[in-house]
């Protein structure tokens, strides 16, 4: 990356030369200070180790039952042992494998429901935009790309007003004053 990339860079007029740090650069730092995103960044993070390697964690098949072993405490009770670390169940199956391969089926299933309602998703709204371009009258289309122009402009706004000063635009009070006075903010807050 050249220099121009990393840093924005503001000429005072004055000789000085000030450099503002970019938006890539702002988030990153607001995320790094942020005590609850790197405390749930490292939870998930641990599951998706723990579902990788499964197969080395677990020490045994999570569906094998021996009823020999049943209800075993976990190592921190006086009755527990290393050798089952969580304990058993009544079935006498070992809860650290079935938790393990557990988180593996989670992912697994969140990850599909994900892929189904996004090609659900995107299917309506390909089906809904060719029944909209080819079947409506054309001031339809205009008040309709209107005000979706609209939203988009109110998004692109409140990005550039959080992502901090200079980012594409000049003033944020001017940019927040106007982004309150666009059709679009006004018809979703019902004025």
């Amino acid at each position: 990356m050249t220099p121009a990339e990393t840093e924005q860079q503001f000429d005072s007029g004055l000789g000085l030369e000030v450099v503002f740090p970019t938006p890539g650069q702002i988030m990153r730092q607001r995320m790094l200070t942020h005590k609850g995103f790197i405390i749930g960044g490292l939870m998930v993070l641990v599951v998706f180790l723990v579902a990788i390697f499964a197969p080395f964690i677990a020490g045994y098949d999570p569906y094998h039952q021996d009823l020999s072993i049943r209800m075993i405490p976990p190592v921190w009770s006086e009755a527990g042992s290393w050798e089952y670390p969580l304990g058993t169940d009544s079935m006498g199956r070992d809860y650290l494998s079935r938790l393990a391969y557990g988180a593996r089926i989670s992912l697994f299933i969140g990850f599909a429901c994900m892929a189904i309602a996004a090609v659900i998703g995107i299917s309506l709204g390909l089906i809904a935009f060719f029944y909209i371009s080819h079947r409506l009258p054309l001031w339809m289309k205009f008040f309709h790309g209107s005000v979706y122009k609209e939203a988009g402009n109110l998004f692109q706004r409140s990005y550039r007003i959080w992502t901090g000063p200079d980012t594409c635009m000049g003033n944020d009070r001017a940019d927040l004053q106007n982004c309150l006075r666009s059709p679009a903010f006004l018809l979703c807050r019902g004025s």
